[in-house]
């Protein structure tokens, strides 16, 4: 398969937050290499290098972490600031459509990303890892030759084993177990594999503001390659109860949850 991008090898990757502006062409990031003693999913005490093993959160998932600083804002922001840009939007259909793949997966070659890789590229080298993983998973693009072409090309991690957590990988509730104005607590639980229950609400109490449509659940399209769907609702939840006495104010939170997610309080 011909991506069409040509990488060249004088550019170096930007910060995340950055925009690429009158760039033609997409940064070569560094190819993230596992160090010796990282086997996948172990973690040799010997090594002084961290590897990922036991339930982690990834760092994709920054809702209400501190320390990035402000979000930047661009008036007038085109809807792609290079052409390569555009390219990577409409070769995801392709190579979903090639690959048999889903929103879910495409999300989770995004979140698999090494770490320096994720935080030290734009928006869009996020889309293009995951499709080139996704591709190069199904057999759909040799790995070896894509990164013969693009003088490196740097892949996503293998999906950790035991992706779904035991107390997600049961079948959908078959009616809502809660309703509007109930109090719910978040499941403290922490996924090794892709989900859509955001860190900064595990643990915490809410309220059910709206129960919604049946939703299919992210988990079971992932790694399960099948569309199930199960109750979801929109939880609201203060600022004071997500950060405490900085949380400020009558501010709030509403975040939609599946029905797995939650629990009485």
């Amino acid at each position: 398969m011909r991506f069409g991008l040509h990488v060249p090898t004088s550019l170096r990757a930007r910060p995340a937050h950055s925009a690429y502006k009158n760039t033609a062409d997409p940064p070569p990031p560094t190819r993230p290499v596992r160090p010796s003693g990282c086997a996948a999913g172990r973690l040799d005490a010997s090594s002084p290098h961290l590897c990922w093993t036991a339930p982690v959160d990834g760092v994709h998932d920054l809702g209400g972490a501190a320390g990035f600083g402000p979000v930047e804002i661009e008036p007038d922001e085109p809807t792609f600031h290079a052409d390569w840009e555009g390219r990577v939007f409409a070769l995801a259909g392709v190579v979903l459509g090639a690959t048999d793949g889903n929103t879910p997966m495409f999300r989770h070659g995004i979140e698999r990303m090494d770490p320096r890789h994720y935080l030290g590229s734009s928006y869009f080298e996020h889309w293009l890892t995951s499709i080139a993983t996704l591709a190069v998973e199904a057999g759909v693009v040799d790995g070896d030759a894509l990164a013969a072409r693009a003088d490196g090309f740097p892949l996503s991690r293998p999906v950790a084993p035991d992706p779904i957590p035991a107390a997600l990988a049961d079948e959908p509730a078959p009616r809502p177990r809660f309703a509007v104005g109930d109090r719910v607590r978040v499941r403290n639980v922490h996924p090794r594999g892709h989900t859509r229950l955001p860190g900064f609400v595990r643990n915490h109490v809410g309220v059910v503001v709206r129960v919604g449509p049946d939703s299919p659940i992210a988990e079971f399209e992932a790694h399960q390659h099948r569309r199930v769907v199960e109750p979801a609702y929109c939880v609201r939840f203060t600022a004071g109860e997500l950060w405490g006495d900085e949380g400020g104010g009558n501010a709030a939170v509403h975040v939609d949850l599946y029905d797995r997610y939650l629990d009485p309080p």
